[in-house]
């Protein structure tokens, strides 16, 4: 027993074994909700996170820092890339009133959500990041759905690319506001500025990753594993890089995506290993 408590003190020890189990648990509630409902898996992944955190599973801190950021970051530049790799630009040509449907949209959302919030009597502050984050469906969640309920279409492809450019204002704004949500009379100026700001990095490493990914593409097989390994390489080194620098990872993945389906405007084939490690990050 003295042998096993001085192991646990340099190993992750039971808090890597309850989020084993808790990952466990979650991938096999998700299989038995498909399986006798026929509803998408993210419904089961749901039940155990809820059942989790109302049994007291809060060893994450927050705000997260660390591994546990990092690991949130990259799920989510994985899922953004994923969905921006499906967007073609081209399409907007021939559909411009899909992209004034996007804004119309989330400029109301955003009015509805501030003028809500405001009248709970919320600071402004804080009305004006939760009312950005409402600008935002999720993709993580849409994706999951499409993927288990084998959804295919125009409509499944409107939906994504919505969600695709709602989250791409929303992390725009949202990013920027971080670094002005404190400050005074110019706030929305500076917000503004900080919000070109954080596009103009973000674009950049977004660009670098679609070069770097096209290239790669160029020599292997987007199916294989070794694909599947600098995408998610790529990717990670984005997510890292481009927010301490002062664009935002996720966003740069997003736009990284977009870029790609430019340069490689076939139909986007997702590598089956990252798909699972994809799978993964979204159960997390």
């Amino acid at each position: 027993m003295p042998s096993w408590a001085a192991r646990l003190e340099v190993t992750p020890g039971p808090q890597a074994l309850e989020w084993v189990l808790l990952l466990t648990l979650a991938a096999l509630a998700g299989h038995l909700v498909q399986r006798h409902t026929g509803m998408p898996k993210i419904i089961g992944y749901a039940v155990v996170g809820v059942l989790a955190g109302w049994l007291g599973f809060t060893d994450a801190g927050w705000p997260l820092a660390g591994v546990g950021l990092f690991l949130l970051e990259l799920g989510i530049a994985v899922v953004l890339f994923e969905v921006g790799a499906r967007l073609s630009l081209r399409w907007f040509r021939h559909n411009p009133m899909l992209l004034v449907q996007s804004l119309a949209e989330s400029v109301l959302t955003y009015a509805a959500a501030y003028l809500a919030l405001r009248a709970l009597g919320l600071e402004v502050p804080v009305v004006r990041a939760l009312a950005v984050i409402a600008m935002a469906a999720s993709p993580a969640v849409l994706l999951r759905v499409v993927f288990d309920l084998r959804a295919n279409g125009p409509v499944t492809d409107r939906a994504i690319a919505l969600a695709t450019l709602n989250t791409l204002y929303a992390l725009t704004i949202g990013t920027g506001m971080l670094h002005t949500i404190d400050r005074g009379e110019g706030a929305m100026l500076a917000s503004m500025l900080s919000w070109a700001a954080v596009l103009g990095i973000s674009l950049l490493f977004g660009a670098l990753l679609a070069a770097l990914l096209a290239a790669a593409l160029r020599l292997l097989h987007p199916t294989s594993q070794d694909s599947a390994i600098i995408i998610m390489s790529l990717i990670a080194a984005c997510a890292t890089i481009a927010t301490p620098l002062g664009g935002s990872g996720p966003l740069a993945a997003l736009l990284g995506g977009i870029l790609l389906k430019q340069l490689h405007p076939r139909p986007w084939v997702w590598p089956r290993q990252l798909g699972t490690a994809a799978s993964m990050l979204t159960i997390l």
